[in-house]
């Protein structure tokens, strides 16, 4: 098993099939994906458990709610894969998405790889993005600290990168904290001596009125 996707979902019945219908179309096969239900009221257990009994690398995970930091922390300690990436079950993502953060990862011997974000409305459909997204490969530790805390060049958010598991083995996401990806993000680049970034738009990010963000 060489990828472990983490899907963390929270009432998300609306949107998790399309998530899901994103993470299978991938042109990348060897993956698990593990759902992690997190003590949704509405039906997003029973929309999980529906795709798992159509594709047996789907394996739904119930807790109470402990909130996103929560649920990620609960998939990692459940991958055996020996990448592990993040999807959010409100976004979606290109079917190649997969497959180039590895082969960015694996063509620049990196210690993570990560994409470009491609903002979606809810419905799905795109939202024109005319921003430059340049590829990238950041050598030594503090290039790395200083393109993720300085320039903006390596995006915060846990999404639409590839990380080795092992960098887990001490890093956790922090419990009870909004934007818990800034709390967590830079202990992770903190652990490279490269991180590879590519040009394409592959992580389909859904912006929603009332979000966090």
């Amino acid at each position: 098993m060489r990828f472990s996707i983490i899907i963390p979902a929270y009432n998300a019945a609306q949107t998790l099939g399309r998530c899901l219908d994103s993470v299978l179309a991938q042109t990348f096969g060897d993956f698990q994906i593990l759902v992690v239900d997190d003590g949704s009221a509405d039906a997003t257990a029973g929309e999980a458990r529906r795709y798992a009994g159509l594709d047996s690398r789907i394996r739904l995970i119930h807790q109470e709610n402990q909130g996103l930091s929560g649920a990620r922390n609960t998939g990692i300690r459940a991958a055996t894969g020996k990448y592990i990436t993040f999807v959010d079950s409100n976004d979606a993502i290109h079917r190649d998405m997969v497959r180039y953060l590895l082969k960015l990862m694996q063509g620049h011997q990196a210690d993570l790889s990560a994409c470009r974000k491609q903002p979606i409305r809810e419905d799905g459909t795109p939202i024109r993005d005319d921003s430059a997204a340049l590829s990238r490969v950041l050598e030594g530790t503090d290039a790395c600290m200083d393109a993720l805390v300085r320039t903006g060049d390596l995006e915060v958010c846990a999404w639409g990168k590839l990380y080795r598991t092992e960098m887990f083995r001490e890093v956790t996401y922090p419990l009870g904290k909004y934007h818990e990806d800034v709390f967590t993000t830079y202990r992770l680049a903190a652990q490279c001596d490269r991180i590879a970034i590519g040009s394409r738009k592959l992580y389909q990010y859904r912006q929603r009125g009332g979000s966090i963000m």
